[in-house]
């Protein structure tokens, strides 16, 4: 069915530049006529092309705006935000704060930057978080 109006529209904007191009130019080729036909022509082009775009483009956009409104696109992590409690959520994000500073100002190289892999890697060699839950 998209196809359908795909092709139908498609077809109304060549048939009205076609018959722009038609008019501007029946009584001899002027030179405003003629910039006035290039034009048409051009949005039909773009037109069309808007029209036959890959959908999958807007699709893949419309699925990240959404990932940053929702926040996660990890469901197990977002399943254990929401079993913790407001206090142990405060006490994680300080946990995760602090060892993320910490290991910033450690690895941090001349121009600031810290790879993720040394990151990662010093996590790694770290103990693992205290349990908060009383």
């Amino acid at each position: 069915m998209k196809s359908l109006f795909k092709s139908l529209s498609t077809a109304a904007i060549w048939v009205v530049a076609g018959v722009i191009v038609i008019v501007t130019n029946a009584d001899g080729a002027t030179a405003g006529g003629v910039v006035i036909a290039l034009a048409s022509l051009a949005a039909a082009a773009m037109g069309t092309s808007v029209i036959w775009a890959d959908e999958s483009t807007w699709e893949d956009d419309t699925a990240t705006e959404k990932q940053k409104r929702t926040g996660s696109s990890n469901p197990e992590l977002d399943t254990l935000m929401r079993m913790m409690t407001d206090e142990e959520r405060e006490a994680f994000k300080q946990q995760l704060k602090e060892r993320l500073l910490a290991s910033t100002a450690r690895l941090a190289d001349d121009d600031g930057e810290v790879s993720l892999g040394e990151l990662l890697a010093d996590d790694a060699d770290q103990t693992p978080m205290s349990d908060t839950r009383r």
